[in-house]
């Protein structure tokens, strides 16, 4: 019969950061102690963890489901944004997701990190696109992204 303990580290072949194993003493004493790996399990800090592992998936939940929704309001219709144009519906310089970022906020009010907007090849012109937006590790967006040429006024 072994010991419980409390990971205090990432332990290789024995499990992640705050787990609780059951492991045989010699190796507790000898090795994880020493080391600063592990604590003794006493039943308060098994409850503790189990209620920290409660409330790490109802944040992830949270989380998971406001992505659900933020997805559904990029999804809904297109984004447009406008770019000056040369000749042939080519377009000064390209479109980044730093500026997709920078037109969600300012249109939508939604701020996202543009290290999340992937766009597989540059947009440098006129017309239809679509970009896919990470919004979570399972959550991810397709938007579609209209180019349109800007107007010019005098």
């Amino acid at each position: 019969m072994g010991l419980k303990v409390l990971l205090l580290k990432d332990v290789p072949s024995l499990g992640k950061k705050g787990e609780i194993k059951e492991v045989s003493e010699g190796y507790v004493r000898n090795f994880l102690i020493p080391k600063g790996f592990v604590a003794i399990a006493t039943n308060g800090i098994e409850q503790s963890q189990v209620n920290i592992l409660k409330q790490k998936e109802s944040r992830i939940d949270k989380e998971i489901k406001r992505a659900a929704v933020l997805k559904d309001k990029l999804e809904e219709n297109p984004l447009y944004l406008e770019a000056a144009v040369g000749e042939g519906g080519k377009i000064f310089g390209s479109i980044t997701n730093r500026n997709i970022a920078e037109e969600l906020k300012n249109k939508l009010g939604l701020s996202i990190d543009k290290k999340v907007i992937d766009i597989e090849t540059p947009i440098r012109s006129i017309g239809r696109h679509y970009i896919t937006i990470y919004l979570s590790k399972d959550v991810k967006a397709n938007l579609i992204l209209e180019v349109k040429p800007r107007s010019h006024k005098q």
